[in-house]
Parts: C-alpha cells; sequence; structure tokens
C-alpha cells in the first residue's frame, strides 16, 4: 500500500500486509492479439472493433500486466485505449510501488504503438523518462456478459432506436451503464462507462471522470497521445443529446475551459 496526498506530492508513508484472495472475474475472450507492427497473429481486429461498437468492455494484456482501459476510441479503423489506472512499481517487482510516487499511463493503439506519460503524484511535473513511444505486442479481450443496446438517440435527444424509459428502468434495477458518443459524421468514436448517473424524469446524464486529455499522433490517422501539460476531461453526457466537458489541469485546481458540445449517442446496459 502507498498513500500520497490528495493535490501534493507528499507521501504518508507505506505498508505490507498479506491477504487470501480469490480471483472470480472469468468471463473473457481473445478477440484480437498483434505483433508490435501491429499484425494479426490470433483472433481479428475486425472482431475486436465490432465488440467496442456492441458495447463490450476490453481488457488487454502488454507482456506481463493484464489491464482494463478507462477510455476506449476508435480512430481510422483502429482502437485506442487509455490507461490511466497504473502507479508505478519497484523494478521488477510485482508486490511494491516504486518510493517516488509517480503516474505510469498508457495509450495503446492496435497498430502495435504504445505511448506513456509519466507524472510525479499530486503534481503537473514530468518525470524524466516520461514520454516514451515504443512498438509492443499487444492481446485484447472482450467481456462475454450480454451487454444490450436500449437507446439511441440523435445529438438533439430525438430517439431513432429503443426508448429512454427501458434505459432509465434499467438504471433503476442496478444496470451498469456504457455508451458510444458519435461528435461528427465520421467512423470516430468515444467509449465511456458511467462512474455515475442522474435521473431526472425520462432522460438521464452520465458522468465520467476517468480520462485525460489527448491529441492526434502526428503523420497517424489512428494513433493518439497524451497532450504536453494534460487536463483531466470530466464529461456528462445526457439522453437530450448534450455532452458537458469539464477540463483541470492534472495535479493543480487550475481551470483549462468548460464546454458543451452535442453528440449522437448509443446506450448499453449489463444486468
Amino acid at each position: 500500500m502507498s498513500r500520497w496526498r490528495i493535490g501534493e506530492h507528499t507521501s504518508v508513508g507505506a505498508t505490507n500486509e498479506n491477504r487470501q484472495i480469490t480471483y472470480t472475474d472469468t468471463c473473457w475472450q481473445l478477440a484480437f492479439q498483434h505483433d508490435s507492427a501491429g499484425n494479426e497473429l490470433q483472433g481479428s481486429l475486425n472482431m475486436l472493433r465490432s465488440a467496442v461498437k456492441r458495447g463490450n468492455r476490453v481488457k488487454l494484456l502488454i507482456g506481463n500486466t493484464s489491464v482494463v482501459p478507462e477510455h476506449v476510441s476508435v480512430r481510422g479503423g483502429h482502437i485506442n485505449a487509455m490507461i490511466i489506472s497504473k502507479v508505478l512499481k519497484a523494478n521488477s517487482n510485482i508486490k511494491e510501488f516504486d518510493s517516488t510516487g509517480v503516474w505510469d499511463w498508457s495509450m495503446v493503439t492496435t497498430t502495435g504503438t504504445q505511448t506513456t506519460l509519466k507524472l510525479r503524484v499530486g503534481e503537473a511535473t514530468e518525470t524524466a523518462d516520461s514520454r516514451v513511444i515504443t512498438a509492443t505486442e499487444v492481446t485484447w479481450f472482450i467481456d462475454t456478459r450480454p451487454w444490450r443496446k436500449v437507446l439511441a438517440h440523435d445529438k438533439f435527444g430525438t430517439v431513432t432506436s429503443g426508448s429512454k424509459v427501458a434505459l432509465r428502468d434499467a438504471v433503476k434495477l442496478g444496470a451498469r451503464v456504457r455508451y458510444i458518443m458519435r461528435f461528427d459524421e465520421s467512423d470516430s468514436i468515444e467509449v465511456q462507462e458511467a462512474d455515475n448517473i442522474s435521473i431526472n424524469g425520462a432522460d438521464i446524464g452520465a458522468t465520467h471522470v476517468r480520462s485525460v486529455s489527448l491529441e492526434p499522433t502526428p503523420g497517424s490517422t489512428a494513433d493518439r497521445r497524451f497532450q504536453n501539460n494534460p487536463y483531466w476531461w470530466f464529461t456528462i453526457a445526457a439522453t437530450t443529446g448534450s455532452v458537458d466537458m469539464s477540463r483541470w489541469t492534472v495535479g493543480e485546481h487550475t481551470n483549462r475551459g468548460h464546454s458543451s458540445q452535442t453528440a449522437n449517442i448509443e446506450w448499453f446496459v449489463n444486468c
């Protein structure tokens, strides 16, 4: 266990203890495995891409690390996965955090490209080896739980399939919610899972707070990378078609802007 003060790069101690652990999450299947150049080894990119568009969750095996990304997008026919749930570990040690307190973030793409960003916890300061681009072999899995599309609407909130009542009722029954946003007429999509959900009559608003700012990688239509001086990208997607966005610098209480857009959104539930 590694503890750091919120909003500061100040350690408040580390401890180690042993506990009995049971592993139960077995509902995954291999969808696509590629080499470091993005060449197919098993499965297919089409299978993975189709599953993402059906609302399925994604898990990656990168080397000896298995991780579920916080944010998935489709760009130029390829899948981008944002991984920001990692803190740097001690060298070659599966049991201990590195004592310096560093976020160890990655953007992974089915082209074989992995781009890292390392920031000191509680600060906007990058480490000396922060931004590294590597060609990486990755295995992509999809979960086999049934995700049902219960609602689709245009950017004005006009229902094109399903119903808002079906989504609202699923939420009231405790369903997990994932949604796909299309901001333009291209095939690019953003896929998120709701961190919390509010209900207002027949409409709902899904809040997602686990994404940071990205930009296109120069020379590529598919790859994305972390921006310099990145910001948290908080969103509220609503069944009215609106997507509200609040941006705050990573490691600082610095407002980077607030805006609203509209999007075509598809809503999926798992229950």
